[in-house]
């Protein structure tokens, strides 16, 4: 299909993947067999685009859509069958949630609210209705949240305390998060094997470094002026010219 497929999700039992198709006007919901095959349009969302999770019985999807009228996101429970979108959560009018996890037992959603792009917080709501809860007050960035310990704890990757994204787990029931992994890079996007043994995760390295390029020659020439490890940016001449302050 000439549109993007995004946020592939196996469905439980392995024999199907949920995905999003979108474009610049609209995003639809398919389901198609693991191995290939028909697809089946389950639904379609008043939002660009939406991250998928399927309940443990694998009868229901949540993702994140919007009503017609509505500009702020929340978390909407889709019946696999029959297309049918029922409204869990209503954030704030300031505030938008973008990334749910069903727990093991299919009783909760673990989600990630946006209050902006420098506040994310962690929300656990039962999925038959209710309030949600806050679990975190960091004011900082998450960049992935899923569920560990069988249904004990729930992970999440999240800036609190440093300039740079770790792994903490913190108690599904609320309390002190506790960090698991850390490292020089950015770690995002955690998911948990089935058996609940194993972490995978994203981590990131962005490496950017401030060149120069001489226009005394015929042909400029470029070469490397500040170096390290990590990403420099936003350079600035001194007036006189013998200084750089970077970022």
């Amino acid at each position: 299909n000439p549109d993007n497929d995004l946020f592939p999700s196996f469905s439980p039992d392995g024999k199907s993947v949920a995905f999003v198709r979108s474009d610049l006007n609209k995003s639809e919901v398919f389901l198609v067999p693991a191995l290939g095959g028909v697809e089946r349009r389950i639904c379609g969302l008043n939002a660009l685009s939406s991250s998928l999770s399927f309940s443990p019985n694998g009868k229901t999807l949540a993702v994140i859509d919007s009503d017609p009228d509505k500009t702020n996101f929340g978390i909407f429970l889709v019946d696999i069958e029959t297309g049918e979108k029922k409204r869990l959560t209503t954030p704030p009018e300031s505030a938008s949630d973008y990334e749910t996890s069903f727990s093991p037992d299919g009783k909760q959603l673990a989600f990630l609210r946006v209050f902006n792009r420098q506040v994310i917080e962690l929300f656990v709501i039962p999925v038959n209705g209710g309030e949600p809860r806050q679990l975190t007050q960091d004011k900082s960035v998450i960049t992935g949240v899923t569920w560990g310990n069988k249904g004990k704890n729930i992970i999440i990757a999240s800036h609190r305390e440093t300039n740079q994204s770790n792994l903490w787990q913190i108690p599904a029931v609320g309390g002190k998060p506790v960090r698991i992994v850390s490292g020089e890079r950015n770690v995002s996007n955690p998911a948990v094997s089935p058996d609940g043994k194993t972490i995978a995760f994203v981590e990131e390295l962005r490496d950017t470094n401030l060149w120069q390029i001489d226009y005394s020659e015929p042909t400029p020439k470029d070469s490397k002026l500040i170096v390290s490890s990590r990403a420099e940016h936003s350079p600035s001449y001194s007036a006189d010219g013998t200084k750089v302050v970077f970022a």
